[in-house]
């Protein structure tokens, strides 16, 4: 049996692209279960609310880019603002007054939105 190099880098895309698939709809519940979670009475629960609506908008803007096959450099760029915004958040939460669930779900989101943009920008380096 042969070994077809061009059948296993497509397996290992097909692959990559599945995981961050699942990254992003990990990403997306993570956002939208933590707005729910907060009543924004407090300051830094109003940063945070403020903060994560960006973030589903960012979520929004890299779905249809994807969905409607913008060029590779467009996707990823999408990509990049939405991992810039929850790195900020990230940083803005950890030198709060949030409890430590909160910050552990941020420092998860930030974690997911590396995940997508590493998953988006390796598959666009093997499609060069």
């Amino acid at each position: 049996m042969e070994y077809d190099e061009s059948n296993d880098a497509a397996r290992t895309a097909s692959t990559a692209l599945a995981s961050c698939a699942k990254a992003l709809g990990d990403l997306d519940d993570l956002v939208r279960l933590l707005q729910r979670g907060h009543v924004p009475t407090k300051p830094w629960q109003r940063q945070l609310a403020s903060q994560l609506r960006e973030i589903d908008g960012l979520l929004q803007i890299l779905r249809m880019t994807a969905v409607m096959e913008r060029p590779e450099a467009e996707v990823l760029s999408a990509a990049e603002a939405l991992w810039n915004a929850c790195r900020r958040i990230s940083l803005a939460v950890a030198g709060s007054r949030a409890d430590q669930a909160t910050k552990a779900a941020v420092h998860l989101i930030a974690g997911l939105a590396s995940r997508v943009l590493g998953h988006l920008d390796s598959t666009n380096a093997e499609s060069r």
